[in-house]
């Protein structure tokens, strides 16, 4: 096709900066995951019929007495779209993205492009629709009308059961026959090999399909256009420049491991002072601050008592055990995620999130148990310990290994429900607060917390039995001489002595003291927990995506 003066004009706006066309969008406010599940119910619009399709919405006049004609499934970010504009400036082209964010932000470019280039009418050619093309592709285009199909660097889907999942297959390929005129062409692009010869099979094997010879593809100039945007696709998977979110890196093992050290630490130390008055009031060790109206009134009674870092004793314990078993909860948990849900998002997948967060807590316990005995010892009123080294060394010696571990079990029967509800909730009011998910603090701050605070007041009553197993405190205490007696052999041998001790002392109540400490030691603290994790992940992968 012959390129007019027009044409010519609107290459040399090929590559347009926000200095250059004012009002352009820029791709970090428009982040998105890399996939998308297209059997998943998404929330789209779509026309009946061909005939109920409105393309003024998309083309304004410039549609008048033209068809669509180029549709370039799964669009990305629209880059495709701006180069064939200037070749074909008198063909409709239709971008179909099925990412909210994604199309949003090509929606964007393509109408500050065409306000920049007002006078001349350029950018009038180029439309984007959010769909999915997989679907309702009959819903779209006419029989016979597209002459031209693009499918460039689609999803490889690399497990066998997520190859339905494929853009290319049988059925789908009839689909596209359906749609294209005698004569019209599908191109196709990817990086992967595997992904390459499952595409170039299925539409070899179809009737209504063959292949090119490489003197057709070399005379073809959109072949050269095609290529030009795949060295575009590199950079982006590169880390180069603002095109660097067009896929966004995947998260390493490392990644989660750094970033969930880094969690661990912020959840368990930054409100440790409420987990003191939270392990005060569940002890069965008579204490002042069991009389306390609120934990706020508690904790200025330990302070004022007995100094202002008496609230932190016990806290480089659990820093210590909170890093590498945090490393390890949330690497497990999203690895598990992404094997149970196949790197897809939404509320189908509640189950699968309360699955992962508790084979997750299997691990994290098995880590952080003697962590938690070390630390409610040095936290309990009229503590004998110096240090938490000395505190470890004396219960190893007067109760042997096995103390560590006497409260595993109902830890796991805390935990084990705690988080489970807690992931789930999680996940929950992620799909509601930022259903892109996408990196967004505000919303990983506000899911965290309604999370952990809804899971905590859940499991408090075992979180008492826990705790009585871990001081193996009796009631007997001599505040007057701050002595408190302990025993040379544990009193407390499982959690049937505790719950039957509990009772018997405190009656039911008994089993929700702590109630209030408790949440308002989570809240906050999953809350930072899942912001931190989550900032850390995201700019660490970035980091790894730019070394790579």
């Amino acid at each position: 096709m012959e390129v007019n003066p027009v044409s010519t004009e609107m290459e040399l706006d090929n590559k347009p900066t926000c200095e250059t066309v004012p009002g352009l969008p820029q791709k970090k406010h428009y982040r998105q995951r890399a996939h998308s599940n297209p059997h998943s119910d998404h929330d789209i619009e779509y026309p009946l019929t061909p005939d109920h399709m409105d393309w003024s919405k998309q083309y304004g006049e410039f549609a008048t007495g033209r068809r669509v004609e180029f549709a370039d499934i799964g669009c990305g970010y629209g880059g495709l779209l701006m180069r064939l504009s200037p070749k074909f400036p008198d063909t409709l082209m239709i971008g179909m993205e099925i990412r909210v964010k994604v199309s949003d932000y090509v929606n964007e470019k393509i109408q500050a492009l065409r306000k920049h280039h007002a006078e001349v009418g350029h950018y009038r050619n180029i439309a984007v629709l959010r769909s999915n093309a997989m679907k309702y592709m009959p819903n779209y285009f006419h029989k016979s009308q597209l002459s031209k199909m693009f499918f460039l660097f689609p999803d490889p889907h690399f497990k066998n059961k997520k190859h339905k999942w494929r853009i290319i297959t049988p059925t789908l390929v009839s689909e596209y026959a359906y749609v294209l005129r005698e004569g019209g062409l599908i191109y196709t692009i990817t990086d992967v090999k595997d992904l390459h010869e499952w595409m170039v099979k299925h539409l070899s094997e179809h009737p209504l399909f063959e292949r090119l010879t490489d003197d057709e593809m070399n005379a073809d100039p959109v072949v050269e256009m095609l290529y030009d945007n795949s060295f575009q696709h590199w950079a982006k998977m590169g880390g180069g420049g603002e095109d660097e979110y067009e896929s966004l890196p995947t998260h390493s093992i490392p990644v989660h491991l750094a970033a969930g050290a880094l969690a661990g630490a912020v959840e368990h130390c930054v409100m440790f002072p409420f987990d003191s008055v939270k392990t005060r009031m569940q002890s069965l060790c008579p204490c002042p601050e069991t009389k306390c109206p609120t934990p706020v009134h508690s904790l200025m009674s330990i302070v004022k008592r007995e100094g202002w870092l008496r609230p932190l004793r016990g806290v480089n314990a659990v820093a210590a055990g909170s890093m590498p078993a945090h490393a390890l909860y949330f690497t497990v948990y999203e690895k598990m995620k992404s094997f149970l849900t196949g790197n897809t998002a939404g509320h189908e997948h509640t189950l699968a999130y309360g699955a992962s967060g508790v084979v997750a807590t299997l691990i994290h316990d098995a880590i952080m148990n003697p962590a938690e005995v070390v630390k409610q010892r040095m936290q309990m009123a009229y503590s004998p310990y110096g240090s938490s080294l000395e505190c470890a060394r004396c219960v190893y010696n007067r109760e042997g290994i096995a103390a560590f571990y006497r409260s595993y079990t109902t830890q796991l029967a805390m935990n084990v429900p705690f988080q489970a509800i807690h992931f789930m909730g999680y996940e929950f009011w992620q799909q509601v607060l930022n259903p892109e998910h996408k990196y967004d603090p505000k919303s990983h701050l506000i899911a965290g917390g309604l999370a952990g605070g809804l899971a905590a007041a859940v499991t408090t009553p075992m979180d008492c039995v826990k705790t009585v197993l871990n001081t193996q405190q009796a009631a007997e205490a001599d505040p007057s001489n701050r002595r408190i007696f302990l025993q040379a052999r544990y009193r407390y041998r499982g959690i049937s002595d505790a719950v039957r001790t509990i009772y018997s002392q405190r009656g039911i109540s008994g089993f929700s003291c702590g109630l209030q400490a408790r949440v308002i030691f989570q809240v906050p603290a999953t809350a930072l927990s899942w912001s931190v994790y989550e900032l850390f992940k995201f700019m660490l992968s970035f980091e790894g995506g730019h070394s790579s």
